[in-house]
């Protein structure tokens, strides 16, 4: 009826129950046997976790980051108590002839035009699409990975692709074929990969996963990060697919090219009275958070704080 993929974690001084995949997948959720749960009523619902909140022994506190809420009947308004945390983006069309009436305004298509043209003005510009197996698939994955370091570094970030065992995770998800089908899109200047889109389809869907370009300063002018997003649209809705996932958390590439946002929650079900604790701990942490991130001139101030603080490590 239910599965609830989880891993233990330790989180001032209780043990949490958390999503197994860390912060490698934007939204999350429970596996549910949807048909089942339409036929349950609130109360039923209610029971079933209960019923699974009894059997986390151990555990003081569950939490349950950025599940969606989709039009409809909310299967998870039981369980445990909720915030609003985050949105997810995505690009919902028939055809890019729609998505391209919609999306690129007369001030977008002549700004990507002008983009377009200084990068060809630098060498030879080619977009290049790799599937499982493909022989140049596992490069441009490395060099992906690369680039993010780059990214993070100059940024004060920590790096989610540090360990090489997650990296070699990405490698095998792609190659492997089976319910989930790799796919990259890639943009060269002169035959050098300049940016990198790793994705996921699934029936008629496409999950962005990650993107990365050349940090190079001299290509700045021809934006080869949104250059590639460009002709990655294209290929995806000329292709047959009727969604693209973009993830979660604003940015100007889903400002360009998304239609859709959906709610996400983060869940919290208390265990004991250590675990509520931890939970008003928690949102209060993330609250603060996220008044930083509205606040321009705070934000700044944070991230400069932040890169000053791992530069000492």
């Amino acid at each position: 009826v239910a599965l609830l993929p989880l891993k233990r974690d330790r989180r001032a001084g209780a043990n949490v129950l958390t999503w197994f995949s860390g912060p490698h997948v934007g939204c999350n959720a429970p596996l549910i046997d949807q048909g089942m749960f339409a036929r349950l009523n609130k109360a039923e619902r209610a029971g079933v976790w209960a019923r699974m909140a009894r059997a986390m022994i151990g555990a003081d506190l569950v939490i349950l980051h950025s599940i969606p809420s989709f039009e409809g009947t909310d299967f998870y308004e039981d369980l445990g108590s909720a915030i609003d945390v985050e949105r997810l983006y995505r690009s919902v069309f028939d055809s890019w002839e729609e998505c391209r009436k919609t999306q690129q305004t007369r001030s977008r298509r002549k700004h990507d035009k002008q983009q377009g043209a200084k990068l060809r003005a630098m060498g030879e510009v080619a977009f290049l699409e790799y599937g499982p197996g493909d022989p140049d698939a596992d490069r441009a994955i490395n060099l992906l990975f690369e680039q993010k370091a780059v990214r993070f570094a100059r940024q004060g970030i920590s790096d989610p692709f540090s360990d090489q065992n997650v990296r070699q995770f990405y490698r095998e998800m792609f190659h492997d074929g089976n319910e989930l089908t790799g796919k990259l899109h890639v943009l060269t200047l002169d035959d050098q990969i300049v940016a990198v889109r790793y994705n996921l389809a699934h029936g008629k869907s496409m999950f962005a996963l990650i993107s990365s370009m050349s940090e190079r300063e001299e290509l700045r002018p021809g934006s080869p990060g949104k250059q590639n997003i460009l002709r990655a649209m294209e290929s995806v809705f000329t292709s047959g697919y009727q969604v693209c996932d973009m993830g979660a958390g604003f940015s100007d590439e889903k400002r360009h090219w998304c239609n859709r946002s959906i709610l996400l929650r983060t869940h919290y079900l208390p265990l004991n009275t250590r675990g509520d604790m931890v939970a008003r701990l928690h949102r209060f942490k993330y609250r603060g958070r996220k008044f930083i991130k509205n606040n321009a001139r705070l934000f700044d101030i944070f991230k400069s704080a932040r890169s000053v603080a791992r530069g000492k490590r």
